[in-house]
C-alpha cells in the first residue's frame, strides 16, 4: 500500500511511534530498552539516580515515555517513584525497576547491593538519613 509523502512524514516524526512504517518506507515495528547503570553497590544512605532509555527502528531512534521507578525490596532501597532517586536504607540486594506508561517494564532493572554500614553509623528514626561518628585518637 502506497501512502502519499505528507502521511509518512507526519508518522516518522512521532516520537513515540514503534508500529511497523512499511508503506511509507520506514522500520519494523522493535522496542529496545537499557537501564544505565545495570548494577550499582551502595553504603548506608548513599544515592543515586538510574536511566532509561527506550529506542525503536534498531536503536535508531529514541522513544518517549512517562516512566515510574519501584523497588522489589523496599527495605532495602527506597525509590522516588517519579524520579528513580535510589537511597540506599538496609544491607541487601534488591533490583530497581523502571516502567513506562505505554512500554511497560520490558525486562529491565539495576542490581543494587547495599554493603553493611562503617562501624561507628547509626540510622536515625525515619530511615534515611545516617550519622556516622569518627573515632578519636
Amino acid at each position: 500500500m502506497s501512502h502519499p509523502a505528507s502521511v509518512c512524514a507526519r508518522v516518522l516524526t512521532c516520537a513515540a511511534a514503534v508500529f511497523t512504517l512499511e508503506g511509507c518506507g520506514g522500520c519494523k515495528s522493535d522496542l529496545q530498552v537499557a537501564v544505565t547503570p545495570g548494577e550499582r553497590a551502595l553504603a548506608l544512605g548513599e544515592r543515586f539516580t538510574p536511566a532509561v532509555r527506550f529506542a525503536g527502528c534498531g536503536g535508531t531512534r529514541t522513544l518517549r515515555d512517562a516512566v515510574t521507578w519501584r523497588a522489589e525490596d523496599t527495605t532495602v532501597v527506597h525509590v522516588d517513584p517519579q524520579t528513580g532517586r535510589t537511597t540506599a536504607v538496609r544491607p541487601g540486594r534488591t533490583r530497581v525497576v523502571p516502567s513506562g506508561r505505554r512500554y511497560g517494564e520490558a525486562g529491565v532493572a539495576v542490581l543494587v547491593t547495599v554493603r553493611a554500614s562503617r562501624r561507628g553509623c547509626r540510622q536515625r528514626a525515619c530511615g534515611l538519613t545516617w550519622r556516622c561518628s569518627r573515632r578519636r585518637s
